[in-house]
């Protein structure tokens, strides 16, 4: 080694001296600037990531909805109507070819239609089941299909005798006075309370579907050449009502907000979309 090195002299290319091994650490305020930038990051990045799975979840649901569509679709080719609601029918209520023609409610008669066979006539073909339920969770003791979270899909068929909406559109009929065209009662309730509570309210149901003063019928317009107060939302075959991310059926308020982040086969007005 050289007498320069060996004299230690600061320039020496291959001495170490503790000075040079030292690091310079963080300040506190650099800290605190890393800190802050993370935070910032954080609160940008996790609203983003949330909203983005809702939308996924909401599409798969839109995607199940379009599926049972299709399966309805095809028992109604089959069997020549839509699975049958009748309040007022016992739950075994059965034709000639063991095939139940009228269930205690909606959602009952959605899964015993599209998840189990049946024959169009004595020693015929069997046909179904209409509905492929690896996309589904089939809950056989309540007898509803759900999707893979666990949240039922409510069915409620129209009156096939197509009623005057002035007359009644969505109510519960009590065998009094006109049938509407969506029977409330095809909802089911929840086995708490007195009396117990429907899963969907009918002020909800009536709101969404396009009757503003929820007096069960479509209001006609005050003279021939007045705008019509009310429009229905929808007048399709059946209606398919998914609860959404908040696992609630209807409208829910939300500060001055009355909105629902439910799912239909229809589109819901623009106005209680949340």
């Amino acid at each position: 080694m050289s007498a320069e090195c060996r004299s230690s002299q600061p320039r020496c290319p291959n001495v170490r001296h503790g000075s040079a091994r030292r690091r310079r650490a963080f300040t506190l305020v650099e800290m605190l600037v890393v800190m802050g930038i993370i935070v910032l990051l954080v609160s940008v990045l996790v609203p983003t990531v949330v909203t983005s799975r809702r939308k996924a979840a909401a599409a798969r649901v839109r995607r199940d909805i379009d599926t049972i569509s299709v399966a309805l679709e095809a028992y109604q080719q089959t069997w020549g109507s839509y699975p049958v609601f009748d309040r007022s029918a016992p739950a075994s209520s059965q034709n000639a070819d063991n095939v139940r023609v009228s269930i205690q409610s909606g959602d009952l008669a959605l899964y015993t239609a599209l998840t189990t066979r049946g024959r169009i006539r004595q020693g015929g073909i069997p046909y179904g089941p209409f509905l492929n339920s690896d996309s589904f969770k089939l809950d056989t003791i309540n007898m509803q299909i759900k999707d893979k979270s666990g949240n039922p899909f409510l069915y409620v068929p129209a009156n096939p005798a197509k009623p005057d909406l002035g007359k009644a559109f969505v109510t519960s009929w009590n065998n009094t006075g006109p049938q509407p065209l969506y029977d409330h009662n095809a909802i089911p309730r929840t086995p708490t309370g007195n009396p117990p509570l429907a899963k969907l309210l009918l002020i909800d149901m009536q709101q969404i579907m396009g009757d503003a003063n929820q007096n069960g019928k479509i209001d006609p317009p005050p003279s021939p050449t007045a705008p019509p107060p009310e429009t229905p939302t929808y007048t399709g075959p059946f209606l398919i009502w998914h609860p959404g991310a908040d696992t609630k059926f209807g409208l829910q308020t939300m500060g001055t907000n009355t909105t629902t982040d439910d799912i239909t086969n229809f589109d819901i007005p623009a106005q209680f979309r949340r």
